[in-house]
């Protein structure tokens, strides 16, 4: 089963949680045992998953802004330093995650929640959660 979903952020950088969105999908699956793999369609987006903290995830975004900043010799001249640098960040990151499912259920330590994460600009994105297994 695979869904489509749509996401904005607010800002440049941001985390955007979508546990609950990958919750249902399973549940809607009807799948026992099995993965689900959420995938962020977009080169300057990523997936991760962490602690439900907001000092967590001011703590990432940082770190990745300290690790790839915005700066004016990218090769791509089209395009701001920041969204140059949001390419990067999402290729580090990654733009796909795969989780259990176990006995119906998204299988999740309590300490860990999935997000989208923005490094460019706000605008409308996509995402999917395709649930696998039997």
């Amino acid at each position: 089963m695979l869904i489509k979903k749509t996401v904005k952020a607010a800002r440049k950088g941001q985390l955007i949680e979508i546990t609950d969105e990958v919750r249902a999908a399973v549940k809607e699956s009807g799948v026992n045992q099995g993965i689900v793999v959420v995938t962020s369609f977009h080169g300057d987006a990523g997936i991760i998953s962490t602690s439900p903290s907001a000092e967590v995830a001011q703590d990432i975004l940082y770190d990745f802004n300290r690790i790839v900043p915005g700066r004016d010799d990218f090769n791509r001249e089209d395009l701001e330093p920041y969204a140059c640098a949001a390419y990067s960040k999402a290729s580090i990151s990654g733009q796909t995650m795969d989780f259990i499912v176990s006995d119906g259920a998204l299988f999740l330590d309590d300490s860990q929640e999935i997000y989208f994460v923005e490094y460019s600009k706000p605008c409308e994105r996509m995402y999917s959660i395709q649930v696998i297994g039997a």
